[in-house]
């Protein structure tokens, strides 16, 4: 599951993401591109996420910002709200996350982040510090405010500070066939397919875009098809 949904996601927004605007060169890393509305409105939803998550804790966030339908994977797929109701109202550390990857679908209704998250423990607490990446994907609701529909992380190395880092818009891809324009269960299809017949790396390689992510606990992010088609599963 977790190897199908990498490749999966990533084509899905390979497809929908609508390429970059041109940007002015910048003076440093840390400095934003000019972002479209609907993409800007995605990245801050996530930071006010996170913004949240440090003020008053990861069940308060999740309680504000996600669906009442959104999918939480830990690992198997659950109803977000019901499984935060099982959390401890005051949790022992405090989860931080900024995003580094972005992008909206065309019709401005979708829109995902990912980037490092940060869990460190709360002053006088015991440690309880740990790192990974994260995968959300939004949905715009009839009033215009962004709700979570999809969250799933995985634990690795630490990626170094959260900030101030600026956010990737994530290009559109152009290696992608006439087949794709099936939409996302067409391209599901052909991945299932794929990963039956010749495995993994040979699947991600055939179909996977040019910015591909693939994502395995305990490992870095990779990010490519050179890189996700070198990946052997555990």
């Amino acid at each position: 599951m977790e190897i199908e949904l990498s490749l999966v996601l990533s084509l899905l927004f390979a497809i929908q993401t609508p390429a970059p605007r041109p940007q002015s060169p910048s003076s440093g890393a840390s400095r934003e591109p000019a972002l479209t509305v609907p993409l800007r409105d995605v990245v801050e939803s996530e930071r006010a996420f996170a913004r949240l998550s440090v003020e008053k804790g990861q069940r308060a966030a999740l309680l504000a910002f996600f669906a009442d339908d959104a999918l939480l994977f830990g690992p198997e797929p659950v109803n977000a709200k019901k499984a935060i109701d099982a959390w401890p109202v005051v949790s022992a550390a405090v989860l931080d996350r900024e995003p580094r990857f972005a992008g909206v679908s065309d019709d401005g209704t979708l829109g995902y982040t990912t980037g490092p998250w940060l869990r460190t423990a709360k002053t006088g607490e015991p440690p309880a510090a740990a790192s990974g990446w994260y995968f959300t994907i939004r949905r715009q609701q009839p009033d215009g405010c962004w709700q979570v529909a999809v969250d799933v992380g995985i634990d690795s190395p630490p990626a170094g500070a959260l900030r101030p880092v600026a956010v990737t818009v994530a290009p559109r891809s152009t290696n992608l066939t006439a087949t794709d324009a099936r939409g996302l269960p067409g391209v599901d299809q052909l991945c299932a397919r794929v990963l039956e017949t010749t495995g993994a790396p040979s699947a991600f390689t055939a179909r996977g875009t040019d910015t591909v992510r693939v994502y395995r606990n305990g490992l870095a992010p990779m990010s490519g098809r050179p890189s996700a088609g070198a990946h052997r599963p555990i």
